[in-house]
């Protein structure tokens, strides 16, 4: 199929003498462009309904319709309003003439005698201007079907999300309860038959408690990941000075065990939703607790207004994350550690990830291996909240 940059442009010229079309139609050779020719007003006026055309050539006097009154018959017409007309005249050339032309809806009047070479130059400027037009018809065609495939993609995607998500709620949670009794009878066989087989089966029956609760864990956090969708609260003013009290109150018992210090300084008031907002501090500190270095950990918190929105900050004194594994730390079952290292999932940033898009923000960290490990985490100001201080 023929592309819409190679279709040539199309020039109608109308003149009831045939000697003046040919001639007119030999000096366009080089404006490359389509001519059509018409004999009449009518015959031009018809043709102006079955061609899109770059420019519209009339002579002035013409029998049946003159020059000036086909010129407002096609202004009339809402498919040739905006097609440029040009006059062509050896005879009516006195400025009454050319001003009537102009009020007809010309954008030009040539007077005869004239150089055919400006006659050429005049109608390339106007098929080039036709060619430019088509391009960008064609590129904004072109670029509407991507957006509108983009849009197509998009809600695609977003449905598929919303599908994973609630098929992860309740398949964690449909294997609860098997996952109860297979723990229940698995503990059952350990408190009845344990030293009373061999070494062997003592073995097996721990492996299976082991794997079980293994098992019970990973379910859990599952459906911890799932909630983060498919169980939420509207946002609203949420003082997050208070979110960091009741999360430490929480980790108080992981705090004192591990001779932690958690700090922070003034934070602010955001929308948000209260309960995910807990669970960011609680896995973030959690983290930077667990993954600590031989020195009592040291976390601290702050946030800071920027560019229209928060930016969060909790930063450690940990063991810190190699450079080649900073892109893959928010990715869900990610683990950059063996489990009789640390103990966990490599959920736990997933999950603070899906919270911190949900409120519209960005989530990324810093880290020296070895120093210590910085995350960020925006989240966007709220015109309410402003209004409201």
């Amino acid at each position: 199929m023929e592309s819409q940059q190679t279709i040539k442009s199309k020039i109608l010229i109308v003149d009831d003498k045939e000697e003046n079309l040919y001639a007119l139609r030999d000096v366009l050779r080089e404006a490359d462009a389509e001519i059509i020719t018409a004999t009449s007003s009518i015959e031009g006026l018809k043709a102006t309904l079955n061609h899109e055309f770059a420019l519209i050539i009339l002579d002035v006097q013409m029998p049946e319709m003159d020059g000036y009154e086909l010129a407002e018959a096609i202004r009339s017409q809402k498919q040739t309003e905006k097609v440029p007309i040009t006059f062509m005249s050896a005879v009516y050339s006195t400025d009454y003439y050319v001003f009537k032309g102009y009020q007809s809806g010309a954008v030009d009047f040539i007077v005869n005698p004239v150089d055919p070479q400006v006659i050429v130059n005049k109608v390339k400027v106007f098929v080039d201007l036709d060619q430019q037009k088509r391009e960008l018809a064609a590129s904004l065609e072109k670029q509407q079907s991507l957006n509108d495939r983009l849009a197509e993609t998009v809600a695609e995607l977003k449905r598929s999300n919303k599908e994973l998500e609630q098929f992860a709620y309740v398949a964690s949670h449909d294997l609860q309860e098997p996952l109860r009794m297979v723990i229940s009878y698995v503990n059952l066989l350990e408190r009845r038959y344990k030293g009373k087989l061999d070494a062997d089966a003592d073995d097996f029956i721990g492996f299976a408690t082991d794997g079980a609760l293994r098992m019970r864990t990973l379910i859990n956090d599952l459906l911890e990941f799932s909630r983060v969708g498919t169980r939420r609260e509207p946002l609203k003013a949420v003082k997050t000075e208070d979110v960091l009290t009741q999360t430490l109150s929480d980790l108080r018992l992981t705090v004192r065990e591990s001779g932690a210090e958690v700090t922070r300084d003034t934070l602010p008031t955001v929308m948000a939703d209260s309960s995910q907002l807990k669970q960011l501090f609680q896995n973030l500190i959690s983290n930077a607790i667990k993954f600590r270095g031989e020195a009592p950990p040291r976390v601290h918190m702050t946030a800071e207004e920027k560019n229209g929105e928060w930016v969060f900050s909790v930063r450690d004194n940990g063991i810190g994350i190699a450079a080649e594994y900073h892109d893959q730390i928010f990715v869900i079952f990610k683990r950059l550690h063996g489990r009789t290292d640390y103990p966990g999932n490599g959920i736990g940033l997933a999950v603070c990830k899906k919270i911190v898009e949900r409120h519209g923000g960005r989530i990324w960290m810093e880290s020296r291996e070895g120093v210590g490990t910085t995350f960020y985490f925006t989240i966007p100001l709220s015109k309410e909240i402003r209004q409201s201080e």
